[in-house]
């Protein structure tokens, strides 16, 4: 049994056109979570237009909380990218709420960009504070009054400087076990990405790709942009068995990887 734990990158989630745009590392299958609660996650309701966005308790099994961030767009998984983050109206009011509509190429309603600005803020998190930026519109994704309760429905509001409202985690994809407080990472030996090539402990680097992965929600673990998967060497299930990647294939038990408490397994 592997136990798995993703650590968080904080960001902000603002609306606001102060520099150019772009996406964030890792823009596919992500988290966004507010900063004042990672247990917290952005969820939407269903994938249909009108859906509201709120947030809930984090969990792997929703794909309603995996984003994609796509040519200025924020697309849940669970709409196979058909809908977009989308500002009700485009009325730029503070507290106008946030919902999913399908998504129009255009569409200045559905128009966001992260602004990044990449520092170091802990030593067991990556903090990345940043921001998603509604285009034009001086606008911020909000947790409305830091209510924190599951189900709080997301706004936007003025951008302003240190409100902890309007700061957000974005999980950076990095696997890191417990046991190394944080500071290393499960890792790609030498970025080789030939079928068979090790994994091992590596110290986490901001940025690194050989350390970045994202839940495939089939229950698979993927090297982003690599598509190679967590793999059980030949299904090997001695224990002491070392751990490979190998090109994702959809049914292969070798690479369906299951996590549980770590508490509820003793």
């Amino acid at each position: 049994m592997m136990f798995a734990t993703l650590a968080a990158a904080a960001t902000a989630l603002v609306s606001a056109a102060l520099v150019g745009a772009q996406e964030p590392p890792n823009p596919h299958n992500v988290y966004v979570k507010p900063g004042l609660n990672a247990s917290l996650c952005l969820d939407n309701a269903s994938p249909t237009n009108g859906a509201r966005i709120t947030v809930e308790i984090c969990d792997w099994n929703k794909p309603s909380q995996f984003w994609n961030f796509d040519n200025g767009g924020v697309r849940p998984v669970n709409s196979g990218s058909r809908q977009c983050l989308d500002v009700k109206d485009g009325k730029n009011y503070n507290g106008n709420t946030v919902q999913l509509w399908e998504c129009v190429q255009g569409n200045t309603n559905q128009q966001w960009y992260y602004t990044g600005d990449n520092r170091w803020a802990g030593i067991l998190i990556f903090l990345a504070r940043a921001a998603l930026a509604w285009t034009d519109h001086g606008k911020c994704l909000d947790l409305t009054n830091g209510n924190q309760t599951p189900g709080t429905v997301v706004q936007i509001w003025e951008c302003t400087d240190n409100d902890q409202y309007q700061i957000w985690n974005f999980d950076a994809g990095t696997v890191r076990p417990v046991n190394a407080n944080g500071v290393q990472c499960l890792d790609v030996k030498d970025g080789n990405n030939a079928d068979g090539t090790l994994v091992q402990l590596y110290q986490c680097y901001e940025g690194n790709t050989n350390q970045q992965w994202y839940y495939t929600g089939d229950n698979r673990l993927a090297w982003t942009n690599h598509g190679k998967c967590l793999d059980l060497t030949d299904g090997n299930q001695t224990p002491g068995t070392i751990i490979k990647i190998w090109t994702c294939t959809d049914n292969d038990d070798n690479q369906v990887w299951n996590t549980v408490d770590a508490a509820s397994a003793k």
